[in-house]
């Protein structure tokens, strides 16, 4: 009797029960780690946790919001200062409690142990070389950048979401496989033990197929570990207890199973990749920062205004005016400003550079999984015709043992030939949609939108 690959575990169950001697058999048979109960986690489910609890989008909104603040700062620069002083000083021998303007007969000033001042003040700078204007400009870049970047960890997490979830899909195929063909081995050792019972069968028979189921098992072990690992890994980027590492999957498959076109590509990501985007943004900044650095040969040159009250305790006080206009030119700082312009112009350098690699890096990624999902969707359509023609020898070789005409040897290879196309299928499946929503994160537009448009559950 031959059980077909995709017959459900229940009902392998029950065929076995039927046969008899084999039943115990069944108890060596691990279940498939493929949660049957529970509610369905979706991956739009997954991905909406993920973004409100995983570190990494929280590390790029801190760094956005300091790049914001910083930007507020140097905006600050273009407005007056004004402010409020005050001070009460007590000396210990009368002071002069109001300023001397002159000296005459009459206008003798008075004096007090406590003298107080209070006042406000008003600075503002005239001419600076461009700094402050450099300074906003260097602000404003990097506020892009970190944009840039807050956008490209949230399109990370998004794509280590569902790439694992992927992963456990495709695990959970394979292990599914696996375990169709254990129990096609204790379906088979069921027959031979029979058999050997009535002297049809030699004892090397049962020993080969033995050998066979525990090898079975054993490469069942590693795939159950693997799948175990990939679930743990979703929980952990969800937040989610270990309690709900268990709960059901739902398959998926691509809405839109085009082969994109590489020209439209390299232009789109050249436009609404992040990686490119923050490339540009830390390059517009650095080239902010040379002018900013240029700007402290220029002179200085500031307004002050003042309006104090000076008086004492027991003085009377005296209100009056001051203002006045400060120039500051640099004639020698021992090379620190050339050195501090020499600096701007390598990092600038440094970032034009790295937006360069970056932008060949962007093509190169495009190159390899647009060939990804040419080549996987190849080995999925020749896969599949795989796998039926290895059921079909499955099913030959074992009619072929049971009526004398075949070779146990020639079944078990026929077993492992269909297990390994069943897994290679799995993966190819799985392979195509993890390239495309790598591709989609090197363009930018991975997003839950996008997984909604281009990812479906499988029917």
């Amino acid at each position: 009797m031959t059980i077909p690959a995709r017959l459900p575990a229940f009902a392998v169950v029950v065929l076995m029960s039927v046969v008899g001697p084999g039943r115990a058999l069944l108890a060596q048979v691990p279940p498939t780690d493929r949660p049957t109960g529970g509610i369905p986690l979706t991956l739009h489910e997954a991905v909406a946790a993920a973004l409100d609890y995983y570190p990494s989008v929280r590390v790029a909104e801190a760094v956005g919001n300091v790049a914001q603040a910083t930007l507020g700062q140097a905006r600050s620069a273009w407005w007056p200062e004004i402010g409020l002083a005050g001070s009460l000083t007590q000396f210990q021998e009368p002071m002069i409690a109001t300023p001397i303007h002159a000296f005459t007969p009459g206008e003798t000033p008075a004096f007090d142990e406590t003298l107080t001042q209070a006042g406000g003040y008003l600075s503002y700078t005239l001419f600076d070389g461009g700094g402050r204007r450099a300074g906003v400009r260097t602000a404003e870049a990097e506020v892009s950048a970190a944009a840039a970047d807050l956008g490209s960890a949230t399109q990370t997490l998004v794509a280590n979401v569902t790439v694992t979830y992927v992963e456990i899909l495709a695990r959970t195929q394979v292990l599914a496989a696996h375990d169709r063909r254990i129990q096609a081995f204790a379906e088979e050792l069921d027959r031979v033990r029979q058999l050997r019972a009535v002297g049809r069968a030699a004892e090397l028979e049962v020993l080969r197929v033995e050998a066979a189921f525990a090898s079975a098992q054993s490469d069942r072990v590693s795939v159950e570990s693997g799948l175990g690992l990939a679930r743990r890994e979703l929980a952990r980027l969800r937040g989610a207890s270990a309690t709900e590492t268990e709960r059901p999957l739902i398959a998926l498959g691509l809405i839109d199973d085009a082969t994109p076109v590489r020209d439209a590509l390299i232009e789109q990501a050249a436009v609404s990749s992040t990686q490119l985007g923050a490339a540009r943004g830390r390059l517009n900044a650095a080239q902010a920062r040379v002018s900013l650095a240029r700007s402290a040969r220029w002179p200085r040159l500031e307004f002050d205004g003042s309006w104090v009250d000076r008086g004492g305790i027991d003085a009377d006080h005296s209100l009056e005016w001051a203002a006045g206009v400060r120039v500051a030119v640099p004639l020698f700082t021992g090379g620190r400003i050339a050195d501090g312009i020499a600096r701007a112009q390598a990092q600038a350098r440094g970032a034009d550079e790295r937006l360069r690699l970056v932008l060949t890096e962007t093509e190169g990624a495009v190159d390899r999984l647009i060939s990804s999902i040419e080549e996987t969707g190849e080995r999925e359509r020749s896969l599949e015709i795989a796998v039926a023609r290895s059921q079909e020898v499955v099913r030959i070789e074992l009619l072929r043992l049971e009526t004398g005409t075949g070779t146990q040897t020639d079944y078990l290879d026929a077993e492992a030939g269909l297990l390994t196309v069943q897994a290679a299928l799995a993966e190819a499946s799985y392979a195509r949609i993890r390239a495309r929503v790598e591709l989609a994160r090197v363009l930018g537009a991975l997003t839950p939108s996008w997984l909604e448009q281009n990812l479906g559950a499988e029917r």
